[in-house]
């Protein structure tokens, strides 16, 4: 049921995955045991399949090397010790949570080739912020996407840059303060509503060439909500309608160039 690398103070543990499957049914722990720290432990994975059902932690002196093969956790726990990862895709089977002493941190940037795959999908909550730089990609395909959920949370889409969602929400309660800004040849297609301001505050910037679409538009989608979109020489597209202001306090600003499109429109 757990693997332990180094499990005690004076402990040394090493395992090297370059072909077949490694499967761990509830935790890993690397450079400790699920109650502490302990001794030094490395995992290297240049092949094969690594599966954690559940959480993959990383001690103080615990460095897991992500290589090759494929590796799906349930959660990721790299507050301390390091991870080591240059490309490939990091799957995700458990919501994953990026905010302030979130296990997996709480600013999370994307570098080139490297994906990761929330398949229970993403929370920014208080205090988080998560890039999806170039030439990497963020995908929670047809699942939620909440930026700023219990607080102030953050989402860039830089050039180059690809975000997938099922839904998406900015501001998902009432305190929460989502803002996410998409720019240059960055992208984020969401199969569902896209929610700039759901029961909290929302703000959307597409900018620079930036591309946005999804389903339904809604800004300031709930009372009590306020939400504000601007896109700036980007492009914001919507299957279904667009809801300016419908039930909390909306604002749309269109300029340098920009395209919105969408089918019904609707205003305050």
């Amino acid at each position: 049921k757990y693997l332990y690398l180094g499990e005690t103070s004076t402990g040394r543990g090493t395992y090297n995955v370059n072909s077949g499957t490694l499967s761990v049914a509830d935790g890993l722990y690397i450079g400790g045991n699920s109650g502490g720290a302990g001794g030094t432990g490395t995992l290297t994975l240049a092949g094969g399949n690594t599966t954690v059902t559940n959480t993959l932690k990383l001690w103080n002196q615990g460095t897991l090397n992500y290589n090759g093969g494929s590796l799906s956790v349930g959660a990721l726990d790299r507050r301390v010790g390091t991870f080591n990862w240059p490309s490939g895709i990091l799957t995700f089977t458990q919501e994953l949570l990026t905010a302030t002493d979130a296990p997996f941190g709480s600013a999370v940037t994307l570098a080139a080739n490297q994906t990761l795959a929330a398949t229970a999908g993403v929370r920014v909550g208080a205090g988080g912020s998560f890039t999806a730089g170039s030439g990497s990609k963020l995908d929670a395909s047809g699942k939620a996407l909440l930026v700023g959920a219990g607080g102030q949370g953050t989402l860039a889409v830089p050039d180059g840059g690809t975000v997938l969602s099922g839904s998406g929400t900015l501001g998902s309660d009432a305190a929460g303060k989502g803002t996410v800004t998409v720019a240059g040849t960055g992208k984020w297609t969401d199969s569902g509503q896209m929610q700039v301001g759901g029961s909290g505050q929302g703000t959307l910037t597409i900018q620079s060439g930036g591309t946005v679409s999804n389903t339904a538009g809604l800004i300031a989608s709930s009372a009590g909500s306020s939400g504000t979109a601007t896109v700036d020489g980007g492009t914001w597209t919507n299957s279904s309608f667009l809801a300016v202001g419908r039930y909390g306090v909306g604002t749309m600003t269109i300029k340098n160039g920009a395209t919105v499109s969408n089918t019904d429109t609707f205003i305050g």
